[in-house]
């Protein structure tokens, strides 16, 4: 993948992370957001970096 780490999270942190996101006008594109795993194939959500 191009440019960063991806991790596996649930879909409601990912909701509110893309926006929290939008709301700072971040753009970076990678995130740690609580409890992360790596995943298989298909599964991957890219989102940003959120404090």
């Amino acid at each position: 993948s191009a440019g960063g780490l991806i991790f596996s999270i649930p879909q409601e942190q990912a909701d509110l992370a893309m926006q929290r996101l939008k709301e700072a006008e971040l753009d970076t594109k990678t995130a740690i957001i609580g409890e992360v795993r790596e995943l298989g194939a298909g599964e991957e959500k890219r989102i940003a970096l959120i404090d």
